[in-house]
């Protein structure tokens, strides 16, 4: 493993005895994957990002899965402590926008899907909030709130 990979992250854990010396090296070089990994997928909020590679990861059959549990560490490490976001995606919908309101729908089902929720789980949601979105959208953006809490929040 490279020591060049982001430098002040792995300075940063060796400050903070956060992990162990030798193991350094190796949370930086999957942040650095990580990275690489979600320019490809921009369009998704960052908590989905890091499920969608950890999803990948765990696909991988070289990789063993205390390295995908290291990976995930290392990714909630740098972005918790070493960058300090702990807000993940908002959704904004404004009154009377039904377009963004199923933009947002369809972020939601590929959420439901890469946290593999059950269909009928996806289904009831999605019936629910059509069934608000007919008396006012300010109630889908209530549910929107409470979904983006339960869900999109790691």
């Amino acid at each position: 493993m490279s020591n060049h990979v982001l430098k002040e992250f792995q300075e940063y854990l060796r400050q903070n005895s956060l992990v162990q010396e030798k193991y350094i090296p190796f949370y930086a070089h999957w942040a650095r994957k990580f990275f690489d990994y979600s320019t490809s997928n921009d369009n998704i909020s960052h908590d989905l990002q890091v499920q969608k590679f950890i999803n990948c990861l765990e696909s991988n059959e070289r990789l063993a899965d205390w390295q995908v549990r290291q990976a995930n560490d290392a990714i909630t490490l740098y972005m918790r402590k070493f960058k300090r976001i702990n807000n993940y995606s908002s959704l904004d919908i404004k009154d009377g926008d039904s377009a963004t309101c199923s933009h947002h729908i369809g972020k939601l089902q590929e959420a439901l899907r890469i946290k593999h929720y059950a269909y009928r789980t996806e289904k009831k949601y999605i019936e629910t909030i059509n069934l608000w979105n007919v008396h006012s959208l300010q109630h889908v953006n209530g549910i929107y709130i409470y979904i983006n809490f339960h869900f999109f929040d790691v």
